[in-house]
């Protein structure tokens, strides 16, 4: 209408029809909506609906929302379980609402001046309006440097900001003015040490989350790496499919890195459809292509071979399952979870002796042979103002913060306040009851990495090929339930993940169960050696980049000049070489798609 303007384009999964286009209005037309994302429920609030007198004109859980909202006003975000982005119109209250899914599955960007409002799930879009500025954010440009991705609500782009996980945000039309509110957090809703309840309980959580997950109109697959996470939803798929389900995975040459043995033995056991895709990138023309399509400056090297994975597998499907959350709820990053477990032992001490002796310690740095890690972690251990949660962000992110900062031009550093990351986790994190430090560790593993990185390096790789993923683990209840639970139900000295491995042992091979975690571990040292070396030197020492400010005359020569290129110096020339092709895709000239 006059004031307000919506446009969307289509995915199809849920009722292919053309009535199951968007923007989708109500019957009288006073309602609009568009969408992006699944309701997996939506046909039990359908039916709750249709009895209480509401009409339908199609068989899309876009409209469910529509008329959820009807009968619940912005209140219905509590009701859905799924994931989605949306914008919806109330054109007799003169409201829009902006909504993102409780985990941060589906983006969702805004711009807001005294012109209007912009938004829009890809920040792309925006700039198809000039009156959006396209201008580069130091304080993001720091964070992604050392966190490797930007947390919410931070993008990379200054006055463009992205809404947090399980927030929404108010328009008034009329007035101009826009507020966001935050109307979901983890809460314990277990708070019990009973592990066979515990195993039953997940079990039938999980089951029923997968069964939801493979509600669609199209082929639906699964990636499969052969860890714990990904074998148990292709377990769980194959018990409740009568079909084969169809598989996919990522086959590494080089065999310290490469899970394919387990991937095909996990497809063997469930008799899938399996099939490989060989990890061998074409780097140079790959880059440009990722950098486009995140939007954001985004630092995980594993969205290069996701990026092919998903390419590989919507040749064959159009929705994939993935194992996305289970760490983060169930406890999966057993070294650093233990870690964190004794800083907060060693902070509830009043031994004034030791806290005198690791102060020392700390204050020697790198004169002796201690981690950068450790290092960092000791001394934030001896700032008393610090929360115990902050410690566990230093402890992950102490080393590449360290490194980075000792590149930065001292204008650049004068110009940033040390305090940001902590001021943006600490928002998210005040309504959080921790019940230990493995769960505290794991809340702030929820609202900041699984959200800003993982979820959006999965959405972005799949979403690009118009591949739906889901994530049969981030079912708000089951999340709720599992981070209520003890946490040496979860993390011991000897094992991670206790209760899966102990809830599904007769379901996955022993092998699986048995296994460490290894993860996606990607071969940016060798890229940078050799396929990545004469781009990144063409690139970060290129005068367009030099006259940015942002590092001190010679640092960054100095390390490519370092070689062999050893793991943390690779990480960050990997940063540095995707933060300058950010700037040159987006900030020097408009986005256009790479050829």
């Amino acid at each position: 209408d006059e004031q307000v303007g919506l446009a969307h384009r289509r995915l199809s999964i849920i009722a292919l029809s053309v009535a199951g286009r968007q923007p989708m209005t109500n019957e009288t037309g006073t309602i609009w909506l568009v969408f992006n994302g699944e309701i997996y429920n939506y046909l039990e609030l359908r039916e709750c609906l249709l009895a209480n007198g509401h009409t339908f004109s199609s068989d899309s859980d876009s409209e469910v929302i529509i008329h959820l909202y009807e009968e619940e006003g912005i209140g219905c975000l509590e009701k859905m379980r799924g994931m989605f982005g949306f914008a919806l119109y109330d054109s007799e209250k003169k409201r829009v609402y902006l909504a993102r899914d409780r985990f941060g599955e589906k983006p969702l960007y805004f711009h807001q001046s005294a012109e209007g409002v912009w938004f829009a799930s890809e920040i792309k879009a925006l700039f198809a309006d000039p009156l959006v500025p396209r201008e580069a954010d130091p304080a993001a440009a720091d964070l992604f440097l050392w966190l490797t991705y930007i947390p919410a609500p931070l993008t990379g782009f200054k006055g463009i900001e992205k809404l947090p996980s399980g927030h929404f945000a108010e328009i008034d039309v009329e007035r101009g003015s826009m507020k966001c509110q935050e109307y979901w957090q983890p809460q314990s809703t277990s708070n019990h040490s009973n592990l066979p309840l515990a195993m039953e309980e997940v079990c039938s959580m999980l089951e029923e989350s997968v069964s939801d997950c493979l509600l669609a109109d199209v082929p639906v697959g699964a990636f499969l790496s052969g860890g714990i996470d990904s074998t148990l939803i292709v377990a769980l798929a194959s018990r409740l499919k009568k079909e084969p389900i169809q598989t996919f995975s990522v086959r590494f040459e080089d065999e310290g890195v490469d899970e394919s043995p387990y991937s095909r033995m996990a497809a063997k056991h469930f008799g899938t459809d399996h099939r490989e895709f060989v990890a061998k990138a074409d780097i140079v023309n790959v880059l440009p292509r990722l950098v486009y399509h995140y939007d954001v400056p985004f630092g995980d090297e594993a969205a290069v071979p996701l990026f092919h994975l998903s390419q590989m597998a919507r040749e064959h499907v159009k929705v994939v399952l993935t194992g996305e959350g289970a760490d983060e709820i169930f406890g999966g990053y057993n070294n650093r979870y233990r870690g964190h477990q004794l800083m907060s032992r060693y902070r509830a001490w009043s031994w004034p002796a030791l806290r005198k002796w690791l102060n020392r310690l700390a204050q020697l740095g790198s004169s002796k042979p201690l981690s950068q890690p450790m290092i960092s972690l000791l001394r934030a251990a001896c700032e008393e103002r610090r929360p115990t949660w902050w410690l566990y962000v230093v402890m992950i992110n102490g080393e590449r913060r360290q490194l980075a900062h000792s590149i930065y031009s001292d204008d650049f550093r004068g110009n940033l306040e040390d305090d940001t990351a902590e001021k943006i986790i600490e928002q998210r994190l005040w309504r959080s009851n921790s019940g230990g430090a493995v769960n505290e560790a794991m809340r702030v593993d929820f609202v900041t990495t699984l959200s800003d990185r993982l979820l959006l390096k999965t959405d972005i790789a799949t979403m690009c090929h118009a591949l739906e993923a889901r994530c049969p683990f981030l079912h708000p209840g089951l999340a709720e339930y599992a981070l209520g639970l003890s946490d040496r139900m979860k993390v011991t000295w000897r094992e991670n993940k206790l209760l899966l491995r102990k809830a599904f042992k007769d379901l996955i091979p022993k092998e699986i169960l048995n296994r460490k975690k290894m993860g996606f571990r990607v071969p940016v040292e060798d890229w940078l050696a050799n396929d990545l070396k004469e781009m990144a030197r063409d690139i970060l020492l290129d005068t367009q980049a030099s006259q940015r400010g942002y590092f001190k005359p010679g640092a960054v020569e100095d390390l490519l000049l370092h070689q062999p290129v050893e793991r943390a110096r690779g990480r960050l020339l990997w940063r540095l070489l995707m933060l300058e092709l950010w700037h040159r895709t987006f900030i020097d000239s408009p986005p256009s798609p790479p050829n």
